[in-house]
């Protein structure tokens, strides 16, 4: 990847209401405090989440671009088998490179927000200027600074957040593959 981290851990934090400090010294090491909101000593019970049946993949082809080579690969692993036909993109110029190339066949992209030398918002405007009816799904884990947090703000229905289960990535896929297009 591109560092250690810390960036989802942060999104993670924020989302929770919580936070995460750093202290450091030089030649004796760093520690991470995180910080939670206390809940309740009983929490109310959830009810039990019933499975849902998850179509396979079928003939799809989904460009997955995500800058975390093990991510990467775990996502391309779980698509491949379940059905689906893969192309990877290590960061968002990659990303827009393939789709360019391969934009009749590529069925959706799920694109993550930050990446080296193209951020996926840029690569997302680039593909939506390309192919504008293609299902693209955004998955992210940081929403920190002003603009990304605004686009993602904006782009609510899109977004995946980081770090999300394996059903619930082929769910959300599922669902955007099945949406009628108008």
């Amino acid at each position: 990847g591109t560092g250690l981290g810390l960036s989802t851990v942060y999104g993670i934090m924020q989302q929770h209401d919580g936070m995460v400090t750093c202290d450091s010294m030089p030649g004796k090491g760093s520690t991470f405090t995180v910080y939670l909101p206390s809940v309740a000593e009983h929490p109310p019970k959830r009810e039990a989440v019933q499975p849902m049946a998850i179509r396979s993949g079928g003939p799809e082809t989904i460009l997955v671009a995500e800058d975390e080579s093990a991510l990467r690969e775990l996502v391309r692993a779980l698509l491949v088998s379940n059905g689906y036909r893969v192309i990877t993109a290590e960061d968002g110029e990659e990303a827009v490179r393939l789709f360019t190339a391969r934009r009749e066949e590529i069925d959706l992209v799920l694109l993550d927000m930050i990446m080296p030398r193209m951020n996926g918002r840029r690569a997302y405007e680039q593909m939506r200027q390309l192919r504008p009816e293609t299902p693209i799904v955004i998955s992210s884990g940081y929403f920190g600074d002003a603009e990304t947090s605004a686009f993602l703000e904006k782009m609510q229905h899109l977004i995946l957040r980081k770090p999300y289960a394996a059903e619930t990535l082929l769910r959300r896929l599922r669902e955007e593959l099945d949406r009628p297009r108008a």
